[in-house]
């Protein structure tokens, strides 16, 4: 009995004495090893889900590249504090590269976070007409860190390509708005191709009211032929006083590239047909400004033109 507890004592002891030893190479080597497994694990999981969610095969080794960066910089902080035999210096150095890496890389880690949402969700897509952080364009590329726009507007007033680029990060997918043009809806059948577009004509109250109707859908009809005959949808009237008139809006659908074309066709026509009609007219907002000149002291102000002429005479 007393040399079976002797020889377990022994094999502690010696046991002890050469994990002691030793017990930054064994820390080192099992650090390495699980962190060679979670980079396989994780990097397939990666690469299966973004085939499944990214169509272009560029982004996709962007981003595989970025988490190969990204994980090979810690594996390597993990390792080297492993081999030191210290594991309570692991948690340490794991939180302080943690808040480094936080602060160095917190705008290239926030345009992955946008990208990968962006190829999750798909909020846009290349070819659509968007509205972001305040700049309007054509998504004409989508990469890791920028969605690349050709600029609408800009300087000139309307919705035609003005030639300027906008690199907006994709971390701004967070942060502002998305007013996308084409997005299909929950509610709409088949993709969008069209939205919805007017043009507003004011005319006066004595306006033969059929007449007016029946030029601005003529007019609006005749430039959207092509999209009215794929949507089955005609150009409609909404109408609403205001103190002067009436305000007549034609509505019709148009494609999101071609929306300032057609709005100045359309305004060309009605404006032919309104001068070649005798029912119709334009409302002009008049004001009368009535000068009393009647003083207590019978004078006249410096404004009334009687003041500049008295007698027939110009004063």
């Amino acid at each position: 009995m007393a040399l079976c507890l002797f020889l377990v004592g022994t094999e502690e002891k010696m046991s002890n004495i050469i994990f002691g030893k030793y017990s930054g190479l064994i820390y080192g080597g099992l650090s390495i090893l699980g962190m060679v497994l979670i980079y396989i694990l994780l990097t397939r999981i990666l690469q299966n889900y973004s085939k499944k969610h990214c169509d272009r095969q560029d982004a996709l080794l962007t981003c595989v590249r970025y988490w190969q960066y990204i994980y090979i910089f810690i594996a390597v902080v993990v390792c080297m504090t492993a081999f030191s035999g210290e594991m309570e210096a692991l948690g340490i150095s794991m939180a302080f590269m943690g808040s480094i890496l936080g602060w160095m890389l917190s705008a290239p880690i926030r345009n992955m976070a946008g990208w990968l949402f962006l190829i999750i969700s798909k909020p846009l897509k290349v070819t659509d007409r968007i509205i972001i952080a305040g700049y309007t364009g054509d998504v004409v590329d989508v990469n890791m860190n920028f969605i690349v726009l050709d600029q609408v507007g800009g300087t000139t007033v309307g919705e035609e390509r003005s030639g300027r680029g906008i690199h907006v990060p994709t971390s701004f997918l967070f942060g502002y708005t998305i007013q996308n043009y084409s997005m299909k809806l929950p509610s709409d059948i088949v993709d969008k191709k069209y939205l919805l577009d007017e043009v507003l004509v004011r005319i006066t109250y004595n306006s033969d009211w059929d007449e007016a109707e029946k030029i601005l859908i003529e007019s609006a009809r005749e430039v959207t032929a092509d999209i009215i005959s794929d949507t089955g949808e005609e150009p409609y009237i909404r109408a609403e006083f205001f103190p002067s008139g009436v305000f007549m809006r034609i509505r019709y659908n148009v494609s999101p590239t071609d929306r300032q074309r057609v709005w100045s066709e359309i305004v060309k026509k009605i404006t032919e047909r309104i001068e070649g009609s005798d029912k119709v007219f334009y409302c002009i907002n008049q004001a009368n400004v009535i000068v009393n000149p009647s003083l207590a002291n019978g004078q006249l102000p410096p404004q009334s033109p009687l003041w500049y002429i008295s007698e027939g005479e110009t004063k």
